[in-house]
């Protein structure tokens, strides 16, 4: 019915927006921690010197959350443009939001090797 279809794409509208601020503020907390770790005494555990591999590859992770970002938002199957565009599902976006996802998951993870690492 048409009242499905309109709170479907309500519900999908706000999950998108709460996506983005989900996706915003951890790309945030990211350059935020990276800063941080480059800022704080050489002799503090969490200076990025004490951990450069998990450094760096939380730089990557941040680094690579700018490439797909425009197009996740851009492309996402409730997004005007994609529409105008006529774009299948197939083309729509997906493997950018999966990359952006990857990326994010990845940064928060790498938080588990800081932590084994700690410990040696």
């Amino acid at each position: 019915s048409r009242d499905q279809q309109t709170l479907i794409t309500l519900d999908s509208m706000v999950h998108q927006t709460s996506a983005g601020f989900f996706f915003i503020l951890s790309m945030a907390h990211m350059g935020l921690w990276l800063r941080f770790t480059t800022q704080c005494p050489p002799t503090m555990v969490y200076h990025y010197q004490q951990s450069p591999k998990s450094f760096y590859f939380k730089l990557t992770c941040l680094i690579l959350c700018f490439f797909p970002l425009p197009t996740a938002f851009i492309l996402h199957p409730i997004s005007p443009i994609k529409h105008r565009l006529a774009l299948t599902e197939a083309d729509a976006g997906g493997i950018t939001q999966y990359a952006l996802v990857a990326c994010v998951a990845s940064f928060f993870a790498s938080y588990s090797y800081e932590l084994w690492y700690m410990q040696k």
